[in-house]
């Protein structure tokens, strides 16, 4: 696998973001300023399919007008939005559920299920990752058979259910798998970076409150974005912060967002992207477990740069 894949989302919305007339001083500001997230709305995804639920990740496209969303069932979901004139999602419209393969084209099943984190390549390519038996595949459509990347020892070492939570590919085309939780001795998550041939460790990100890891994404200034979990008896919290990755280190800039309790569901997946204004919006979504006193719901924010 060549390192022609390892282009993120993020690249082709940089490209979009040349051919209109907003300035490439966004992006040099975005670098140093403080980030503020103006609440756009929430909205409640209905579906009458049983295989409907547990989403873990998503992939918004331009314009906000299309997704998709993987379960930790290994299936896939195709969604068109409607909006308000502010942008508000006013509709959405779910397909039928359609399978991840194996390396041997086949539904995945068993303990091969747990599908958790899902991003795209700039020609179409897909990986995902997969926890309780840990590991990444690469597809060349979702439709397609997966191929295995090169393990690491330290996946070996990952609590059961906790394995890679996060899949993130940089500006600079290289892919990191980020786990939910540390290690039993350690309150600092391990990250790893994949080269195009092998894993190495990479950066450490610390926990705080209890909050675990949930989804992760590079930013068009290739500022690093952490969606966080709290569960406790009073219900799931919600956090989002914003770091630098440089030299192998993740600075801490600011935390962009901390939900009260309830405020929101289970937000598991995170997705950014670009609309026809030039401004950027982050799109999250809840995993409802399956769970009747749940819901599976998006919440949207549009990026403002102090």
């Amino acid at each position: 696998m060549t390192k022609r894949f390892f282009f993120s989302l993020s690249s082709i919305f940089f490209g979009i973001l040349l051919s209109t007339n907003f300035s490439l001083a966004y992006l040099e500001n975005a670098k140093t300023d403080q980030w503020l997230l103006e609440p756009i709305g929430t909205y409640r995804i209905h579906s009458e399919s049983k295989d409907f639920g547990g989403i873990s990740a998503i992939i918004m496209g331009y314009d906000g007008q299309k997704f998709t969303a993987l379960t930790d069932k290994a299936n896939y979901f195709n969604g068109s939005v409607s909006r308000d004139p502010r942008g508000k999602i006013n509709n959405v419209i779910i397909s039928k559920p359609y399978p991840i393969l194996s390396s041997e084209g086949e539904p995945l099943k068993n303990r091969n299920l747990d599908s958790e984190a899902m991003i795209k390549t700039v020609d179409g390519g897909f990986y995902i990752s997969f926890e309780s038996n840990d590991r990444i595949m690469y597809h060349e459509s979702l439709d397609s058979p997966g191929k295995f990347l090169p393990s690491h020892e330290s996946f070996d070492e990952f609590h059961y259910s906790k394995g890679i939570e996060s899949l993130a590919i940089s500006n600079g085309g290289l892919i990191y798998a980020i786990p939910e939780a540390p290690n039993a001795e350690s309150k600092e998550i391990r990250a790893f970076v994949f080269d195009g041939k092998k894993w190495e460790k990479s950066f450490l990100l610390n926990t705080i409150d209890d909050f675990y890891i949930t989804d992760a994404i590079f930013a068009p200034d290739d500022s690093l974005l952490i969606l966080e979990r709290n569960y406790s008896w009073a219900g799931f919290k919600s956090r989002i912060r914003r770091f630098r990755i440089k030299d192998g280190n993740a600075e801490f800039m600011q935390t962009l967002i901390e939900s009260r309790f309830r405020e929101f569901d289970n937000l598991e997946g995170m997705s950014i992207w670009l609309d026809k204004n030039g401004e950027y919006w982050l799109t999250l979504v809840s995993d409802d477990n399956f769970n009747i006193f749940q819901i599976t719901q998006l919440v949207e924010f549009k990026i403002k740069i102090k």
